[in-house]
Formats: C-alpha cells, sequence, structure tokens
C-alpha cells in the first residue's frame, strides 16, 4: 500500500549550539512547562463533516459515488449530516463506514466505559434500520484457513430499535460498547474494522424512507493507557558508547523525582553492577505527555546481561546486553528482510526456515502492458510493502542506502554472510541480493526508448504472494479501480496507461541513478555486470534527454510530484560512473537551485521524506567522482556543517533523542507516515555525508546510536519497532505474506513505519509519539517498507562497525559506581 509523502514547513528551535556541537552527555532537555490536565481518550470519529473511506449499495438506496451522501441542508450542531434516503420499497440496502484507507482502530481502551454516539432524525418518525460492528482479525486465518477472506471477520448486528425510536425531531444516541460487544463475544476489538447501517431482508412491501445522521464517534471518559515506566534499548548497548535510560509517565502518575536511585543488576544472580541517580529531562514532554527522567550508566562496561530497578518503580526494565557485536546480528537480520521479500522465487526451507513458501506472483514473467496488450518480463524485484506492488521509484532510496552500506562497512558484508542461495558464488552476499532488485528494475526498461514504467500492479490481496493469480495492470493516466481484476485471472500487467504508454520522468531519473551507483559499486567484483548496470543507466539518460518536460507518474499512488531531483540525481552518479562531461555539465547547471539548496539550510526539513530530497544523494554521487569540480566541494562543506549542526542541536532538544519535530515546535508534527524512517534517514543523510567528506564525526556516530536506541525500545511505548528484538517487539506488521501464511510468528528485522498522529479520527492517541497499535491491519502505522528497512541496515552497520569511530568524545556521566 502506498502513500503520499506529507508536507510540511514550520519554524524549528533557536539553533543553541555552534558547529562543533556540545560533547555534553548531561540530559539537556529540561523544560517545565506545566503539563496539561487532560489526557482523556480522544474521541475516535466515524463522520463529522466529511465522509472518509466507506461504502453504500442497494436496492433504490440513494448514492453519490458509491457512498451516502452528505446533506448540507440538514444541519444539526453547525455540521453536515447524512442523508439515508430509499426512493421505492425495498428488501436490502446496506452502508459501512470505516478509517482512513480501510485500516482498523482499536476500542480496547474505550470498551469499560465508552460508547457508540451519534444524533439521528426521520423524516416522519418510525424508521429503523440495522447497526452493525465488524471486526478484521487475519489471526483467525490459523484457526480456520479453508476461506480466508470470509473466516477473518466478525460482525455483531443490531436493531435500531433495540435501543431507541427514531422521531422527527433531533435527538441524541449513546449506546455503551458493552452492549454492542457482549463481554462473552470474541469479536477482535483491537483490530474494528467497520460500521455498518443498512437494512437486510425486510418485508418486501417497506416504503420510501429517509432519515439523517449526524457526528458518529465512539467516546469514552476513561483516560490513556500508561506504559512500564522504565525504557531500555532492549537489544543493548556496546560497552564503549554512551549508555541510558528513559523513565517516564504521567506527571499523577510517576512516582519517582530528580535524584532517585536507580541500580543496573545483573540478570544471572540480581546482582547490583552499578547504580546511579536520576536526572530530569524534562518535566512535561508533548509527543508522549509525560514527564521523562533520565538514568545514564555510561561507565558500565562490562559485557553481560542486565535489568534497571529504580527506587519506587514496582517494574523493572526489559533485559538488555553489553556487548562488543551487540549490533551484528541486527545488521544480518535487516539484510535478510528482502530475501523475505523476494518476488517470482521460491524460498526454500535451508535459507527461508519456517517461513519457506512457493513461488509468488509467477505470472510477473508474462504480465500485460495495458496500453497494446503485449506481453513483457517483470518477474523478480522485491515485493515494496506489506502488498505485492513493485514500485521503480520506492526502489531508488532503498536501493541507494543498501549500496551506500556496503562501501562504508565492506568488512560486514563478505560471502556467505546472510544465507541466501548465492551464497558462496564468491560474490558479497549484499551485492546478491540487492541484484535481485536491479535485474527486475532493468525489466522494468522500455527497450524502445530507454524509459521505465512505474511499477507492477495491484497490489491488495488477502493473502500469501504464491496465492495472488490476478491480472496486473500497468497504472493508467486515470485511476484503476482495485476491483478491476478478477481474483483468479492468470496474468500481470505492468502499470502503463490506455493512452500514452507512460513512462515517468521521475521513475526513469531514480532508475538511472541506481544503475549508474551500482556499476560503480559491482565493477571491482563483476565487471560484465556493471557494464550492463551502466549501458541500461545510459540508455535512460537519453529518455530523460529527449523528454526534457515532466512526465507525470500516472494514477494509482502517483502524482504530479516534480522530477528534478531524480534528474540530477540520475547526472551525479552518471558523471561519477563514466566521467563524461555531459553529466557534469548537467549537474553545475542544476544544483545550487533553490530545489534543492533549501534542504542544507532548512531547521524543518526531515531528510529523505521531503519533495526533492534526492538532491542530497545527488551532490553525494557527484563528490565521489573523480573529476568532481572543487569549488562543489568548497561550497557544500558549509552547507553540510550547518545542516549537521541544525540535525544534532534538533536531536539534543528531543527528550527521546531521535529527529522527530513537534505539533510545539510551529506546525505539523514528524510523527506522521513513516515516522521511523523519518528519524533513522536523517542519521542516514548524516552517515553518507560524512563517508563521502571522510569526515571522522564521533558526534554522528552518538547520533546513530541515540536513534537506535529510540528504534529499539527508548521509547514512550517502551516497543522495539524490530520485530524479534527485545522482551517487548512488534509482533503484528501489516502483511499480506505474514498476515496469511497460517504461522504465529514473523521473521526477524522487520521494522514498521511507526507512530502516525495523522491517522484522520482513527488516531489511537492523542499524544503524537503514542500514536501506534501492534496490528496486522492499520498500515498507517505498521506497514514496512523496503526503503524503511534500507535505513535501518545502514544504521545497523554505522553502528556495529563503529564507523569513523577513532576520536569517540568522552562521556560525561552522572551517578557513580
Amino acid at each position: 500500500m502506498r502513500r503520499t509523502v506529507h508536507y510540511r514547513s514550520f519554524l524549528f528551535l533557536f539553533i543553541l549550539f555552534c558547529v562543533g556541537v556540545s560533547t555534553s552527555n548531561a540530559s539537556s532537555v529540561v523544560q517545565m512547562t506545566t503539563p496539561p490536565l487532560d489526557r482523556t481518550l480522544q474521541d475516535i470519529t466515524i463522520f463529522q463533516d466529511s465522509v472518509k473511506d466507506s461504502w453504500a449499495a442497494g436496492n433504490h438506496l440513494e448514492t453519490v459515488e458509491g457512498k451516502i451522501p452528505v446533506d448540507t441542508n440538514e444541519m444539526y450542531n453547525g455540521r453536515p449530516s447524512l442523508r439515508f434516503q430509499v426512493t421505492e420499497p425495498t428488501d436490502w440496502w446496506g452502508s459501512g463506514f470505516a478509517g482512513r484507507g480501510w485500516t482498523s482502530f482499536d476500542l480496547t481502551r474505550y470498551y469499560e466505559h465508552g460508547a457508540f454516539e451519534f444524533y439521528v432524525k426521520g423524516a416522519e418518525g418510525g424508521e429503523y434500520f440495522s447497526l452493525s460492528l465488524q471486526d478484521v482479525s487475519p489471526a483467525r486465518v490459523i484457526e480456520n484457513p479453508a476461506n480466508p477472506p470470509d473466516t477473518r471477520s466478525r460482525t455483531l448486528v443490531h436493531s435500531s430499535a433495540t435501543f431507541f425510536e427514531v422521531t422527527p425531531e433531533w435527538q441524541h444516541v449513546r449506546i455503551p460498547l458493552q452492549e454492542l460487544v457482549p463481554p462473552a463475544s470474541d469479536f477482535d476489538l483491537t483490530q474494528t474494522w467497520n460500521i455498518g447501517i443498512s437494512v437486510s431482508y425486510a418485508p418486501a412491501d417497506l416504503g420510501p424512507t429517509t432519515f439523517w445522521i449526524n457526528d458518529m464517534k465512539f467516546t469514552s471518559p476513561d483516560q490513556e493507557m500508561s506504559f512500564p515506566p522504565i525504557k531500555v534499548n532492549q537489544l543493548g548497548y556496546l560497552p564503549v558508547s554512551e549508555k541510558y535510560a528513559n523513565i517516564s509517565g504521567f506527571a499523577d502518575e510517576l512516582t519517582v523525582d530528580p535524584g532517585t536511585m536507580f541500580y543496573v543488576k545483573r540478570a544471572s544472580d540480581k546482582r547490583i553492577v552499578y547504580r546511579g541517580s536520576l536526572s530530569l529531562v524534562t518535566e512535561y514532554d508533548i509527543a508522549s505527555g509525560e514527564r521523562v527522567l533520565r538514568a545514564d550508566f555510561s561507565r558500565l562496561r562490562t559485557p553481560g546481561t542486565y535489568y534497571i530497578a529504580v527506587d519506587g518503580i514496582d517494574q523493572d526494565s526489559p533485559l538488555f546486553k553489553v556487548e562488543r557485536d551487540i549490533y551484528r546480528d541486527l545488521v544480518y537480520d535487516a539484510s535478510r528482510y528482502y530475501y523475505y521479500q523476494r518476488a517470482g522465487f521460491e524460498l526454500e526451507e535451508a535459507y527461508a526456515g519456517l517461513f519457506a513458501r512457493p513461488v509468488g506472483t509467477p505470472q510477473d514473467a508474462t504480465a500485460t502492458r495495458r496500453s497494446d496488450g503485449s506481453a513483457v518480463d517483470v518477474s523478480g524485484g522485491w515485493y515494496d510493502a506489506g502488498d505485492t506492488g513493485k514500485y521503480v521509484t520506492f526502489a531508488g532510496r532503498a536501493v541507494s542506502d543498501l549500496l551506500y552500506t556496503y562501501e562504508i562497512a565492506p568488512q560486514l558484508f563478505g560471502d556467505d554472510t546472510l544465507n541466501i542461495p548465492e551464497s558462496g558464488n564468491s560474490i558479497p552476499d549484499l551485492l546478491d541480493e540487492i541484484r535481485w532488485e536491479l535485474d527486475w528494475l532493468m525489466r522494468m526498461q522500455d527497450p524502445a526508448t530507454g524509459g521505465f514504467y512505474h511499477m507492477v500492479y495491484p497490489n491488495v490481496w488477502i493473502g500469501t504472494p504464491d496465492t495472488d493469480f490476478r491480472t496486473r495492470y500497468l497504472e493508467n493516466c486515470a485511476f484503476i479501480s482495485h476491483q478491476a481484476a478478477s481474483f483468479t485471472e492468470p496474468d500481470r500487467t505492468i502499470i502503463d496507461s490506455e493512452q500514452c504508454d507512460i513512462k515517468p520522468t521521475a521513475d526513469t531519473g531514480s532508475a538511472v541513478a541506481m544503475l549508474a551507483h551500482a556499476a560503480v559499486v559491482y565493477r571491482p567484483v563483476d565487471a560484465a555486470y556493471a557494464n550492463q548496470l551502466l549501458d541500461a543507466a545510459e540508455y535512460g539518460w537519453e529518455y530523460l534527454a529527449a523528454h526534457p518536460e515532466h512526465i507525470a507518474i500516472p494514477g494509482q499512488n502517483g502524482g504530479e510530484e516534480p522530477d528534478g531531483d531524480n534528474r540530477l540525481w540520475a547526472a551525479a552518479t552518471l558523471f561519477r560512473a563514466t566521467g563524461e562531461a555531459q553529466y557534469n555539465d548537467y549537474f553545475l547547471e542544476h544544483y545550487q537551485t533553490p530545489e534543492f539548496t533549501r534542504f542544507w539550510t532548512s531547521t524543518t526539513d526531515s531528510g529523505y521524506h521531503d519533495e526533492g530530497a534526492l538532491g542530497m544523494l545527488a551532490v553525494f554521487a557527484y563528490l565521489q567522482a573523480d573529476e568532481a569540480d572543487s569549488a562543489v566541494r568548497e561550497w557544500f562543506i558549509p552547507q553540510f556543517q550547518a545542516y549537521r549542526t541544525t540535525m544534532l542541536t534538533r536531536m539534543e532538544s528531543r527528550p527521546w533523542r531521535n529527529f522527530l519535530l513537534t505539533s510545539e515546535d510551529g506546525s505539523d508534527s514528524d510523527y506522521f507516515w513513516g515516522s521511523n524512517s523519518v528519524t533513522l534517514g536523517s542519521t542516514s543523510v548524516l552517515a553518507i555525508g560524512n563517508y563521502v567528506l571522510d569526515r571522522h564525526d564521533p558526534y554522528t556516530l552518538r547520533a546513530v546510536y541515540r536513534n537506535l536506541n529510540y528504534i529499539l525500545g527508548v521509547n514512550p511505548l517502551q516497543l522495539s519497532y524490530v520485530s524479534g528484538y527485545g522482551t517487548n517487539s512488534v509482533r503484528n506488521i501489516y502483511s499480506d505474506t505474514y498476515n496469511y501464511d497460517l504461522i504465529e510468528e514473523m521473521p526477524k528485522g522487520y521494522m514498521p513505519g511507526g507512530p502516525n498522529w495523522y491517522d484522520g479520527g482513527m488516531a489511537t492517541s492523542r499524544f503524537e509519539a503514542k500514536a501506534y497499535i501492534d496490528s496486522g491491519t492499520n498500515y498507517f502505522v505498521n506497514e514496512h517498507a523496503i526503503y524503511y528497512n534500507a535505513q535501518l541496515v545502514l544504521n545497523a552497520t554505522v553502528a556495529a562497525s563503529g564507523f569513523h569511530a577513532s576520536t569517540t568524545p568522552r562521556l560525561a556521566t552522572t551517578g557513580g559506581q
């Protein structure tokens, strides 16, 4: 499932430090903001002013584009209403209302005292209908695998007459959740999916009817739940690195103060090996709604397995390790993610173990261009995310980050390190895995023009990839409905247009950049393959040169995004790969345009997620060229230094030591779609920049460790966002494969997008850093993606290799032995 990137601009904090950035390890975010008193569960809005994702159908039911119409003439409390109007006698009609994108939402916290509320009014009085509540629980498929679409949901149906009588006047209805969902029901409140309003099998003479519903929502007087207070990196820490835990909780619940003693205890015998005192980070953190303190135990360097206890807190921390190679397994598992994402490939038990599966979407080898019906081989590659779509543009950042990962620390990625079928072929395993995507990428190139198609489609499927035999469609200029494809048709189609056979310039630019970058990296290990990559890249550039106009990505998951950064990135990588003047000339003509330079001076940029951000990668690639103009380097160094200072200053100002701005910082929050990727993307940019400039920057290395701390458990949820890593790690992720493979667990090394405060009215928390749910059915927060995991691989590799760590700063500490 793909997403539209959320763009924003807002005022960042005053820059507190000079270029060097303070080396102090003491808590730097002491804020005395008075905490707000209200932490009541926020309303989950179903309908207020507009219809989100919904459906409506039936005999003689009035609909607008398949939905119940919004009536602005029938207002109540200043808001429009939904008009349910049946114009002729009928025996059936129905409608359903869900969260944005048909995602699930969690009613667990609302159940004890909460209710479903709305206002209702009839045209005459006496109208009636059925109210239903439907869940979606892929886990049920394990219990009854015969027909996954039919077995994954439960629907509870009630007559409106059970709760109220419709009258010609507006009336308020409040139905306790415990009456809608009986306590003995097996309804899955954590994955509530759909609210239905319908009439089914009514008397045949049921005449015309009209009624209105206004302001539908779930409410509760209860407060947001609390999470365990001691937050540690649940994987662990390097012996010589900074080590800390955050201790946090709502101010009226947290029972500790600055100066309270904490203890690091050895797990094997519970012996205290280190003691210290808590320091205050902030009285109130807007991202979590909590008071935050810190336990620093950086002086503890003895390897072992430990946990933390704090005076006055009756719950100890999860276990963690102090170990020299603490990040090695994470590098391995996060890299093997790509093997599990392979399309058109049988995953054998020798390599996939429990997660072996037959070939997925084999029809990709005989896909069909929609424009002329001709067959084309677009087999291979990686499934982009939780679905079975494959996208050229989204592959760009994944492949680039993985190639830089290899360049930064090739010693971690020898042959026979990832246990994949290609292991033992004298090629580094990571390069073997990347090749699986590059081979697919070259199949997406139009042999007649050099341009690249956008994607293989459709993507949404209820089942594992080996059960998906549908037709694929080349993306049209107009939207193509998911329902246009039969679930049983034997071929897939790549997406172009019935009208114009589109090869988007943004896709082509990204493909050229990937292939040229790969040509450089593969040249020492497989020169023939490197030449093949470079030939494809240069042919793609010919298409870009022949089409200076912007050719937009068509239809579904497309848009009018600019292509300037893709073109600049393509030119820069081709110049690095060839040294040819035409690529140098293009880069020098465009690299200082405001579209790209704003990233080095912005205080609100969030790296890879912003429009035009590939300009960063373009400059990196250009500076790696043998014949790069020295003036570019002279221009870039102060730009990068200013950017680095801004970003490290931002991190110092965050109680959780990540890069995520909040709504308090001036406008929108960085806790949006893919927030985990936002913060790791920031350290990725810094790490790649330091590699390109050959800088030994211990502060960037420390930032990498800190952001991995956040990802691995030092966050408000006390949750490790990497599957299989930590006592409390993600167990459910949005994935067609792992929702329906009949296996309760999932592979280690998957990282979901993370908290997303912009989940419409269905946001899971009023606090930005807590807007997450461990569910397999909410892709707004827990879908994985190939470019998310690439940033995890890169950061874990930097941490494991100690990249540029020769001048690690001496760490100040609190407490004592």
